[in-house]
């Protein structure tokens, strides 16, 4: 090392150069980063969504769910499966093994794609999609104005063209829900009753019509002619006048059935509303390169030119963004890092009253993050949210090696050396220690990496566990290879010394300096008390409360308005008005939008960024439950999966084949989940399920008639199904073509009972002289995971820690007695929750013994490494008693504070036993040792400390999502830092006293030995 800072003093060019180097870099590399919320990451899900039709949930699963949970089960690439059946719909979600996701995406659609011949006809809706962190949904827009049909229109045509010219947009989706966008085909049921025409006959004729057909081709001198026939319709007025073959003859259509050409009307089945008007979704997604602030910028710049053109006639509102919090997130954050920097230098000169060695020190500090942004940069990361929260944490470690380095430097010089002896002596004094106090607060972050959290923490923790370490690593750097570059450059003309000799130390000083001499003269009651305070933990403990789902949306809130069966879109509409004019008395809430059908409503809230709301989100979300809950003609209302706003969802889930004995174990499972506190809105899937009539058909009778069962499930769906007969092209424009009977010949099942059946021979029979009818209920989903059939009871938990949740239902399903064959587990968010906790208690452990083979190494034995240990639980004390004191619960982000601070505070002590031991090397005796190593270790230790409080100060005291990781560092950095000056020092010397003791008693059985030895041996002549 000296030989290497003499090359660099003969040459200080160099140094400036690189310098010089590493700003331009830096700010290049800064000025190419691009500005997300979150770090961009493809996750290991891959959705597939398959609809169409309206088959009961048993039928899909038995025709498309199982089909493609067959091939699944034999993939070696995926962990695991599950899938949701419904009425007409299967989701499946494939969860890949690590580094498999576009794999298992190509396998999933591969499967998909061969199975699809064998799904139902009406099944021909596919989607297959991999989920990412960091999404690329730019905007959600609301259209509203008097004219809601022809806005749609406006919308469709010309809004969205614009829109997707604008740079960086990649896709523009006109929302249909408000709408309908169909041809309808009403059957007559007395005019086929009256030409003996089943619904099913009249279903085939239309499903064989609007055709195109190739029939050959003609070759003929080198040139070829295809053969078609086109069959197809080109106005929807030609319906009217397509002839149907019936057993009395050809009629028209029309004479059969009435032609609607609904498309542009208002649905009588769905609702959006915002502000009591009816509004057109708009959503924009942006293309994956693009970035999403200045994407927005475009994109809102045009909409006000849109809403300028209007005049008034019609108004374009924002409905969802992330631009603007991104922005304020980045803003925030950057002020952070800031303020976190200026108070480090700030709190060094308080110390240091010296401002040449304070520049000297402050230098690591833009030269550090300047060497990040290159990393960054170099690695494939970006600024956002994840990695300013990096920086921020780093401020203030960055100045900690710089600290040591020039402190060494000093007292190199105070002991009489000249300023370039004492920078080459001062430096390669402290190197193997600081090398080994930085190396502890990187490998910290190993176990981490390579534990399996979930798949959307895994990308923050790996990012912020890049930004720290290359901070680090970059300030380790620039405080070894700068800073005495620096010094000597610096400090030639400076001519006071500013560490304290003895007549001049600090009160500081001297107060710590009478605290650990009485507890060297005490050194049983400091162990005591230090026991004592330990065992604070686990009377604070259950205090502490544990929420470990990470939520960013902080601006919205989310939820679900479910409404009774039968409700009308009258009664929808009024519950919305009800909704909007609550919710309309709260000064955070900016806007309202509600959308969805008549069983379901879909709220969307947006409310003030957190610095001007009293109120955090949590207790916003109770107040919005507390209003919507007291709205007449609701069933219930609950939080949805999109933003949690302080909402845990609670699932439990019940596998097992037998539905009758699912639904009392579910029963019971709704039961005691009522009696855990902050727990609402439970319910399961036979709560939430459709009234069942099974049919079971006579064989006998069927046989004799000449029924199939074919022909008896196609007769039937004529009746009950509004069916997709063909695709039209009108004006340019493609629309689907339904035919079926209107809704309300078809309501009860009693009306089933009229239903004629035809027989082979073409006679007609009742359905209730072939079929025997059986009532009940079905789940409104069947879940699957990993094949396996699961009934879930699911709540709400809003307002009271999830961790004491999980224990409390966790012991009531122990209480159980479950039958043989079924299993009833915690599952969703809870069973995340722990799943969470266990790895990170398993990350807390290898990340300690980590640290203990890198002392290990430094120190060359094991007793001083186990000392430093020995202070860790001081740590655990200031978490604690922070997060207790602050209210805030332990989350996701809290977890890497825990881990940061194990490498933290071990450095401390590394920093201090080293000085001790290097004194001792020296001839010094042990106690005299402890006390001058420790006090010359005071000032540094203190120093970096404060520095590194008063740099997450900022983080503490800024937005909930960073919030409890700085609570974390800092609160178990004061009680660290305060009781290991002293802690270690007492430890220490009882170690080593008891060492020095064995070491004479060792000698004195070797002495014995000799002596008697001696004894034995006759004197010689």
């Amino acid at each position: 090392m000296g030989k290497l800072l003499e090359f660099f003093f003969k040459r200080k060019l160099i140094v400036y150069l690189l310098t010089a180097m590493i700003i331009i870099g830096g700010v290049a590399s800064l000025m190419q980063l691009q500005v997300y919320l979150v770090p961009k990451s493809n996750l290991p899900w891959i959705m597939a969504n398959i609809s169409g039709g309206s088959l009961p949930p048993e039928e899909m699963e038995k025709k498309v769910t199982n089909k493609i949970e067959q091939e699944l089960e034999g993939l070696d690439i995926i962990d695991s499966f599950t899938s949701s059946t419904s009425s007409g719909s299967t989701s499946i979600t494939v969860i890949a093994k690590e580094g498999k996701g576009e794999e298992a995406k190509q396998k999933v659609e591969s499967i998909v794609n061969q199975k699809r011949s064998e799904f139902p006809k009406a099944v021909e809706n596919v989607l297959i999609y991999q989920a990412n962190l960091g999404d690329d949904l730019l905007m959600e827009l609301a259209l509203t104005g008097s004219d809601p049909e022809g806005l749609y229109q406006l919308a469709k045509n010309s809004i969205k063209p614009r829109l997707e010219k604008m740079k960086g947009v990649k896709e523009v989706t006109v929302s249909e829900s408000s709408f309908q966008d169909k041809i309808v085909i009403q059957f007559d049921k007395k005019s086929l009753q009256a030409y003996e025409l089943s619904p099913n006959q009249l279903l085939v004729q239309l499903q064989n019509r609007n055709t195109t057909q190739s029939i050959g081709t003609m070759k003929n001198a080198g040139t070829k002619t295809v053969i078609e026939i086109d069959q197809s319709l080109k106005h929807v007025a030609e319906y009217d006048n397509m002839l149907i073959q019936t057993p009395k003859g050809v009629v028209p259509l029309s004479q059969l059935a009435t032609i609607q050409d609904r498309r542009g009307l208002a649905s009588t089945e769905n609702v959006s509303i915002t502000k009591g008007e009816t509004f057109i979704g708009i959503s924009i997604k942006r293309s994956p390169t693009s970035e999403i602030i200045p994407t927005q910028q475009l994109v809102e710049e045009e909409i006000n030119k849109i809403n300028t053109e209007a005049g008034g006639l019609y108004k374009i509102h924002t409905a969802f963004e992330s631009a603007s919090f991104i922005e304020h997130s980045i803003t925030n954050l950057s002020r952070e890092v800031i303020i976190g920097g200026s108070l480090a230098i700030l709190v060094l000169y308080v110390f240091l009253r010296n401002w040449r060695v304070t520049t000297v020190i402050a230098t690591t500090l833009p030269l550090s993050i300047l060497l990040t942004f290159i990393a960054l940069l170099l690695f494939g990361y970006n600024l956002d949210m994840v990695t300013l929260i990096g920086l921020s944490l780093s401020v203030g470690l960055i100045v900690d090696a710089a600290i040591v380095v020039l402190e060494s430097i000093y007292h190199q010089k105070e002991n009489g050396k000249e300023l370039r002896e004492a920078i080459i002596q001062g430096t390669k004094e402290v190197l193997a220690p600081v090398l080994a106090s930085q190396l502890t607060m990187v490998i910290v972050f190993l176990p981490m990496l390579i534990a399996n959290f979930d798949e959307v923490i895994t990308p923050i923790f790996s990012a912020i566990a890049f930004i720290v370490t290359a901070a680090i690593l970059s300030s380790t750097l620039v405080a070894f290879f700068f800073v005495p570059i620096f010094a000597e450059s610096m400090l030639k003309r400076d001519k006071g010394i500013p560490v304290s000799v003895e007549a001049k130390r600090g009160v500081l000083i001297r107060t710590f300096d009478r605290l650990l001499s009485f507890c060297m003269r005490r050194r049983l009651l400091t162990l005591i008390c230090s026991f004592l305070l330990f065992v604070s933990v686990f009377i604070l403990g259950p205090f502490v409360k544990t929420n470990l789902s990470i939520d960013v949306t902080e601006n919205f809130i989310f939820g679900e308005i479910i409404l009774p069966e039968g409700t009308s879109i009258e009664e929808a509409k009024k519950v919305v008005a009800d909704t909007e004019k609550r919710l309309g008395t709260f000064k955070e809430i900016t806007n309202v939008y509600v959308s969805g059908d008549l069983q379901q409503l879909q709220l969307q809230v947006s409310i003030v960024p957190q610095a001007e709301r009293e109120l955090d989100k949590e207790q916003m979300s109770i107040k919005i439950q507390e209003q919507v809950q007291q709205i007449k003609g609701i069933e219930r209302f609950s939080y949805g999966n999109r933003s949690s706003g302080g909402v845990t969802k609670v699932s439990v889930d019940i596998r097992g084949e037998d539905l009758e004995i699912a639904k009392q174990l579910s029963t019971q499972v709704a039961s005691f989940l009522t009696n855990v506190e902050g727990i609402s809105n439970v319910r399961d899937d036979f709560s939430i399920g459709d009234e069942k009539l099974t049919l079971l058909p006579r064989k006998d009778a069927m046989e004799r008639l000449g029924i199939t069962d074919q022909a008896l499930s196609q007769e039937l769906s004529g009746y009950l199904n509004e069916q997709k007969v063909a695709e039209i092209t009108t004006s340019g424009e493609e629309a689907d073509v339904f035919a079926g009977f209107p809704k309300e010949e078809m309501k009860h099942p009693e009306q089933l009972k009229h239903v004629m059946i035809q027989s082979e021979s073409g006679g007609k029979v009742p359905l209730t002289e072939i079929a025997d009818w059986q009532f009940g209920k079905t789940p409104q989903q069947l879940v699957h995971q990993d094949g396996e059939r699961v009934i879930t009871v699911s709540a709400d938990l809003l307002g009271s820690d999830p961790g004491k949740a999980a224990t409390q239902l966790q012991a009531e399903i122990n209480k159980m007695s479950i039958p043989t064959g079924f299993e009833v587990d915690l599952s969703g968010s809870l069973k995340q929750q722990e799943e969470t906790m266990s790895k990170a208690l398993l990350v807390f452990a290898g990340a300690i013994l980590f640290i203990y083979f890198i002392m290990i190494l430094q120190f060359g034995r094991l007793s001083h490494p186990f000392i430093i240990l020995l202070t860790l639980p001081m740590a655990a004390v200031g978490v604690v008693v922070g997060l207790v004191l602050t209210q805030r619960a332990m989350t996701a982000m809290s977890i890497i504070g825990v881990i940061m601070l194990i490498g933290i505070v071990v450095s401390n002590a590394i920093l201090l036993i080293d000085r001790i031991n290097l004194l001792r090397s020296r001839g010094m005796e042990l106690s005299e040792a402890i006390i001058k190593g420790t006090h010359e270790r005071v000032r540094p230790v203190i120093m970096t400390k404060i520095t590194a409080i008063l740099g997450m100060l900022p983080m503490a005291i800024g937005g909930s999502f960073e919030a409890p990781l700085a609570t974390v560092v800092i609160s178990g950095l004061i009680f660290h830092t305060i009781v290991t000056l002293v802690l270690v020092p007492v430890l220490y010397s009882y170690f080593e006293g008891i060492r020095t003791w064995f070491d004479l008693r060792k000698k004195r059985r070797k002495e014995k030995k000799k002596f008697a030895y001696n004894e034995t041996i006759p004197p010689t002549d």
